[in-house]
């Protein structure tokens, strides 16, 4: 039986962090209704300082407006966070300063760039539910969200921002129905050659495979020669291929051409209210 952990009539906060910009607000808002700087700023000179308060950090428009005088710092580095004493201070700054919100009352929503390090989920997660006690948290790919707000489940996103670019590809498949091929069909030959020579001359180490949907896939060499890149590093598709599988992989699905929002602030909020209701803020027993 599914247990809510958040109630229902609380709105979820979302955080779209980015390199330049971190834009903030609401699930179920068209916009975020926090954009500015991720930067952060100490004074050079203690002096010089004196007579505008006795602030020892100051974050986004206000570390902008005296970067005369401050040491700027963005925490956030092609789309990865490396400072995480100044990425937890721009998140207390959303929070309180231009959200006004306790953070222990919302779940959030934070986003992340793709291939973002697991250390860096784990440290995402540790500061949220250890230093401000949300109530619960869940990390999305930008991409992901931004497609999503396009209304689409399958697509390419292209993601071009402050300090870095992403070329996603999103299919509408399930991550378990890969792992259990993987699990399943998936074998290590112990002479890759003459696996590689059985396989062109025979069908014998052919399987299928149906899908959840009923339709029903045939898996031939495939299935040794994926894990073979394990011990053959070189061994791998060329980026050329790839992009060739792809494009034909989308030209038969008649995928069309979507041009998102020219308003990139508000992608992610579009219509990140699907996973406002996932695993991240329910718990199942």
């Amino acid at each position: 039986m599914p247990i809510n952990l958040v109630e229902d009539d609380i709105a979820c906060v979302v955080i779209d962090n980015g390199s330049g910009m971190c834009k903030a607000g609401f699930a179920g808002d068209d916009a975020p209704r926090a954009v500015f700087p991720a930067v952060t700023g100490r004074p050079r000179y203690d002096i010089v300082m004196a007579g505008m308060g006795s602030k020892d950090c100051y974050i986004g428009d206000e570390a902008q407006s005296h970067r005369g005088v401050l040491s700027l710092n963005y925490p956030v580095e092609h789309g990865v966070v490396n400072n995480w004493d100044d990425m937890e201070k721009i998140w207390h700054h959303t929070f309180y300063n231009e959200l006004r919100v306790a953070p222990e009352d919302h779940p959030v929503l934070l986003t992340e760039a793709p291939l973002n390090p697991k250390y860096n989920r784990e440290q995402m997660t540790q500061i949220m539910f250890e230093t401000f006690n949300v109530p619960g948290f869940y990390v999305s790919i930008q991409a992901v969200l931004s497609l999503y707000g396009a209304g689409k489940t399958t697509g390419i996103v292209f993601d071009s921002g402050d300090g870095v670019s992403h070329i996603v590809p999103i299919y509408e498949a399930e991550q378990e129905i890969v792992r259990d091929i993987k699990e399943n069909l998936c074998y290590v030959a112990m002479d890759f050659e003459q696996e590689l020579c059985a396989s062109a001359q025979s069908s014998a180490l052919e399987k299928s495979y149906e899908l959840p949907d009923g339709q029903v896939i045939t898996i031939g060499n495939e299935r040794f020669r994926c894990p073979e890149v394990l011990f053959q590093p070189s061994f791998t598709v060329s980026f050329n291929q790839t992009l060739s599988c792809l494009r034909s992989s989308l030209t038969s699905k008649r995928v069309s051409l979507f041009v998102g929002d020219l308003r990139r602030q508000s992608s992610v909020w579009l219509n990140e209210t699907i996973l406002n209701s996932g695993v991240g803020i329910h718990e199942t027993t």
